[in-house]
Parts: structure tokens; C-alpha cells; sequence
């Protein structure tokens, strides 16, 4: 196209040089006319030399191709010859040396002997100058195949990173290719990750748990200093690349590696297992123990990262702990049975006295009731000087004796009423409670039938004696105007609620006479395998409850 352009150039010229010979013209037009030629010829010239470095360029990319595959190389590349001047560079190299900033850089390109440039550097006190040049001189004296060094090169306004990496010409060619390659990103993110690294570090050495990651084979591949010196290795490096085998017994290894195994297959962690473990010195611990697995990006599960912390002393007062507790329960099982058989052993007691009062103190009363009432007939028929006061005094015993009997007749029923042993628990509880109702002011009622068939007499007289201490309690402190008992039969168990309407009190109340009294409820139910259960609030009443298996 250029070749067409400047055909039509040079055919307007000759037009016009035609017109100014054969036209009588005058001197203006014709110092126009030879401006015009001259300016149509000054463009001729330029757009020759268009043509020409065009056709140059041509020629030099087909005399040599090497040079715009160099030019291609986003790398800084030279070319030395076996001196190690710089026979070819790169427009890379070229670009770099100009915006560097460092004028002895500025012309290391073709004709410059490298080797020099790396001197002069030295002299100026460069240690990787030094060591780039020694390295230069292995490869140009065939010493070496290849050469490579990391090496800070900062800018004015950045800081960057390069490595230089050398190695000698191929196919007959003595010299050298060296090549920069910019490594800043690279580095900075090394120097982040190296950062991040020593923040983990420090922070995993300072912990007192034991930390520790894992590959999938179970072995370590990190551990911190407190699992290091617990293991017994000699720092957190000796463990690497070893597993649980090579420190604890097989029993607890093969434990260890099964759960690891799980968490590679399952991908589920495995949170706060207590676990055994053995120091050093082969002292038993316990440890409570996390593992998370820990995935890539594509969630593969790669390996795991474990904590553990020693619970040693935690789990020995546990252990004390559940020991007491397993005392305590076993003392209360021995009182509970005490409290059983002294509860039978009073009911003996009682059942015996209340024999011995009957049998003799109450026939004694008996005989003697019916000897005075003999003298008193015999003594009627005395002088009437003497009759009247010796039957004052008849009269007197009498009514002293019959109060007696009285009274020995309510001790009796205290002890063993026969109503319970004749009639069943609810008459008893109805006529306790029909007898207290005679010194205390308060409606008293009695729900339920006898159980069917009735209960055997511990558990019957437990029950009882459990009603008899509550209806009490409640006419000592309550000051109710209603109490109920109810009796409810059920098929493996028998049921009494008492509830009155009184008082109330804090079930948290410091322990007094009338906590006692609710103790001894409690100590008599549960000897007997029965349960109970206490409710009440100031002003509100209270509500007891016992349950017993028939």
C-alpha cells in the first residue's frame, strides 16, 4: 500500500513540473509552484523511510527470530558470550535497567560486560553481588550447570524480591543465559505465611493444653512443647513423622487410632472424650480430649488437629467425690435398715408394754376397783358416825382409780392401738385424729378406704406412726382450721397425703425440733423403701406426701 501512496506522489510532481515548463507563469506563481514540488518531495523522503525501517524491522525479525522470542519473555533475560559481556537482552531487561532507578544499570545492556557490573557492585559492599558473581563465573567456566540465587533488588518507592537463575549455552555456543524472574509476590507471601506461622507458634508453646496436628496416617506433624514434654520427647520436632505407637502401650495407642481413624472416615470431630493417658515417667492421667478434622479446598479431610487438657485432678476429686457419695450412700442404706429395726423394735417394745399394762397394772386396777367398791357396800351398813367419812374417802379413791385407769388406757392405745391391728390403717388414722381433735380446735377429715388386702404390719404401722407424727405437727405449729388425710390404694403402691390449711413454712429453714420431726417422717418412709415428699409456703399451708410399694 505504501508503494501505491508514493506512485501517486510522484505523478502529481511530474504534472505540476509540466505545468510550470509549458505555461508562461509569473515569478509568484512560479516560487509557488517550486514550494509545492518541494514540500510533495519532503513527503516522498518521509514515507521512504517509512518504507524503509519498516523493511529494516522485516529483516531483522527474519534475520533473527531469537530476538523476539527473548522480547516475548516476560522475564528479564541476557544473553553473555563466554566472557560475559552482554551479547543480546530482552525488551524486559531493557525496561527494568531504565525504571530501576540505578544509574550503573541503565546501560547493562548490549556491549556490557556483566561480570564488571557484578564487580562493581562488590566494591560497594554487595554480598549478593559477590555471590552472583561467583556464581557466574562457575557457569562460564563450564564448573557449573546451573546457577540460582534469591536476592532482595528494592526501588525507591517498593520494595521487590528477584531470582536469578544462570546456565550455560547449548549447541556448541560458549556463553550464558541469565534470567531474572520477579519473585516479590511470592516472597511476601512467604514472609506473611512465615509471620502467621510464628504467631501460631509462640501461641500453641505458651498454652498449657496439648496441642497437636495429625496427618491421615495418624502421625504428627505438629506438637507443641507441653505435649512434647509430657510424651517424654526431646522437643516438639522429635515428634514429627512418629505416631501414639512409638510413646504409649498398644492398648491405648490402637484407642487412639481408632477414634482418628473415625474422624478421617466420618469427617465428624470428636468433642470432650475422656481419655486415659500415660506420661513420661508412666504415671496414669486423664485428659479431655478434642479432635477436628481438618479439610482442603476441595473438603477432603487431609488430617486432624487435636487438643487435650489434663484432667488428673479433676477426675481424682471425681473419683473421691463419687467414693463419698457411694459411703454416704451406704451409711444411709445401714441407717435406714437401724432406723427399720429399731422402728420395729419399738413397735415390740410398745406392743409388750401395752400387754404388761393391761395384763397386770390393769387387772391390779381391776381387783383393787372392785375391792373398794366391795368395802364402800360393807361399809354402808357401819354406824352412821363413821359411815360418812370413811365413804368421803372411798369416793375419793374411786374417782382417783378411775382417772387412773383412764389414763393407763390412753397410754395403752399411744403405744399399740388396738383399733390398728382390729380395724386397719384408716380407722386408726381416724380415731388418732378424732383424739386429737379433743385438745386442738380444727376440722379434721379422712379420705380412702383400707388398702385390699392390707398391708403387712412394719409397713402398716410405719404408715401409721408416719400420719400420727404429722397430725402432731401440725397441731403443735400449723394453727390450721382444716386438715385432711387422704388414703389412695394404687396396684403396686399405697399413697397418704396429709394437708392442712395453716401456717406454711421455708422448706429451707434451719434444722429445729419440728425439721427433726420431719426427718424422722422421712428416715421412717424410706426404711421401708417408700418415698417422700414435703410441700409448703409461708401462709399457705403445707402438703406431705408418702408413697410405699405394697
Amino acid at each position: 500500500m505504501n508503494d501505491k501512496v508514493l506512485d501517486q506522489q510522484l505523478e502529481s510532481i511530474f504534472q505540476r513540473l509540466s505545468q510550470l515548463r509549458e505555461a508562461p507563469i509569473s515569478l509568484a506563481e512560479l516560487t509557488l509552484g517550486v514550494e509545492e514540488i518541494s514540500t510533495a518531495l519532503k513527503e516522498i523522503q518521509i514515507t521512504n523511510m517509512d518504507i524503509r525501517r519498516q523493511g529494516l524491522e522485516a529483516l531483522k525479525v527474519s534475520e533473527n527470530p531469537n530476538q523476539t522470542i527473548l522480547d516475548a519473555i516476560k522475564a528479564h533475560v541476557a544473553v553473555l558470550d563466554k566472557d560475559g559481556t552482554i551479547i543480546a537482552v530482552n525488551d524486559a531487561w531493557k525496561q527494568f535497567a531504565r525504571s530501576n532507578g540505578d544509574p550503573s544499570l541503565a546501560h547493562t545492556c548490549e556491549g556490557v560486560n556483566y561480570l564488571t557490573v557484578c564487580r562493581r557492585a562488590v566494591s560497594r559492599g554487595s554480598h549478593e553481588a559477590a555471590q552472583a558473581l561467583d556464581g557466574l563465573q562457575s557457569v562460564l567456566a563450564g564448573v557449573e550447570n546451573c546457577f540460582t540465587l534469591e536476592y532482595p533488588c528494592h526501588a525507591p518507592t517498593k520494595e521487590a524480591w528477584y531470582i536469578l537463575q544462570a546456565a550455560p549455552l547449548n549447541g556448541g555456543y560458549e556463553g550464558a543465559v541469565v534470567i531474572h524472574i520477579d519473585i516479590t509476590a511470592r516472597r511476601l507471601a512467604e514472609e506473611m505465611l512465615l509471620q502467621e506461622h510464628n504467631l501460631l507458634r509462640t501461641l500453641i508453646d505458651n498454652l498449657p493444653d496439648y496441642i497437636y496436628f495429625k496427618d491421615i496416617k495418624s502421625r504428627f506433624i505438629v506438637a507443641n512443647r507441653a505435649l512434647a514434654q509430657i510424651m517424654g520427647a526431646e522437643s516438639p520436632d522429635d515428634m514429627v513423622g512418629k505416631t501414639d505407637f512409638d510413646y504409649y502401650p498398644d492398648e491405648i495407642a490402637t484407642e487412639y487410632y481408632s477414634d482418628e481413624q473415625t474422624i478421617f472416615i466420618d469427617g465428624q470431630p470428636l468433642v470432650g472424650k475422656e481419655e486415659p493417658h500415660l506420661d513420661s515417667m508412666g504415671n496414669r492421667r486423664w485428659m479431655l480430649t478434642t479432635k477436628i478434622p481438618l479439610k482442603n479446598e476441595a473438603g477432603e479431610v487431609i488430617g486432624l488437629v487435636g487438643i487435650s487438657r489434663d484432667i488428673t485432678e479433676r477426675k481424682k476429686i471425681e473419683l473421691e467425690k463419687e467414693q463419698l457419695i457411694n459411703d454416704i450412700s451406704q451409711h444411709r442404706q445401714q441407717l435406714r435398715a437401724l432406723t427399720g429395726r429399731l422402728a420395729e423394735a419399738q413397735e415390740t417394745e410398745r406392743k409388750n408394754l401395752a400387754r404388761e399394762l393391761h395384763d397386770q397394772v390393769g387387772q391390779s386396777l381391776t381387783a383393787l376397783n372392785l375391792n373398794l367398791s366391795a368395802v364402800r357396800t360393807r361399809i354402808k351398813n357401819s354406824p352412821p358416825q363413821s359411815m360418812e367419812t370413811t365413804m368421803s374417802l372411798i369416793d375419793d379413791s374411786l374417782a382417783l382409780l378411775e382417772q387412773t385407769t383412764e389414763c393407763i388406757q390412753d397410754v395403752m392405745a399411744d403405744l399399740r392401738p388396738p383399733v390398728l391391728d382390729d380395724y386397719g390403717l384408716v380407722a386408726a388414722i381416724r380415731w388418732y385424729g378424732e383424739q386429737l381433735v379433743g385438745r386442738v380446735m380444727f376440722k379434721f377429715t379422712v379420705k380412702g378406704r383400707e388398702p385390699t388386702p392390707r398391708l403387712a404390719p412394719a409397713k402398716e404401722h410405719t404408715l401409721f406412726r408416719i400420719a400420727q407424727e404429722a397430725l402432731l405437727n401440725v397441731a403443735k405449729h400449723a394453727q390450721a382450721q382444716k386438715v385432711t388425710v387422704i388414703v389412695e390404694t394404687e396396684e403396686e403402691l399405697v399413697r397418704i397425703v396429709v394437708i392442712d390449711d395453716g401456717l406454711g413454712f421455708e422448706l429451707q429453714r434451719p434444722i429445729d425440733q419440728f425439721s427433726w420431726g420431719l426427718l424422722t417422717m422421712k428416715e421412717r418412709a424410706e426404711a421401708i423403701g417408700g418415698r417422700w415428699q414435703i410441700e409448703s409456703k409461708l401462709t399457705q399451708g403445707t402438703r406431705l406426701t408418702v408413697e410405699v410399694p405394697r
